[in-house]
């Protein structure tokens, strides 16, 4: 478009403008959808993190103990339970409340934590 045609047509150079400018560039935003999964996948990212560096500071025997998992393991830690004792001294109730398992799964826990202080007494 010349720059004379601005001046004498002004509504048909801006239209023509206009068109000449999307072909050249389009709008490329991202989809809302996208842009949501992108937060959502960030924060969960974020939040493994997390998790991963709560449970490197827990003692290696809690970490290996038969029956713990990962995510059993992060919940613990976020309450302050980092050590094979520290489990070892909750009731039944408490590591439901805390963890969100099963009586039945909290009492073999529990037990299997504190088999080492009769071990030690043999």
């Amino acid at each position: 478009m010349k720059a004379t045609e601005w001046k004498k047509y002004p509504s048909r150079a801006r239209a023509k403008g206009i068109r000449e400018f999307e072909r050249r560039e389009p709008f490329r935003a991202p989809k809302i959808d996208t842009m949501a999964a992108m937060l959502i996948r960030d924060a969960l990212l974020v939040q493994q993190i997390r998790s991963e560096e709560a449970i490197e500071g827990t003692e290696p025997a809690l970490r290996e103990l038969e029956g713990m998992d990962a995510d059993l393991l992060g919940k613990l830690t976020q309450h302050g339970i980092r050590k094979l004792d520290d489990l070892a001294d909750l009731a039944v109730d408490e590591l439901v409340e805390i963890s969100g398992i099963d009586d039945e799964r909290a009492r073999t826990l529990i037990t299997r934590a504190r088999a080492h202080w009769f071990e030690a007494e043999q």
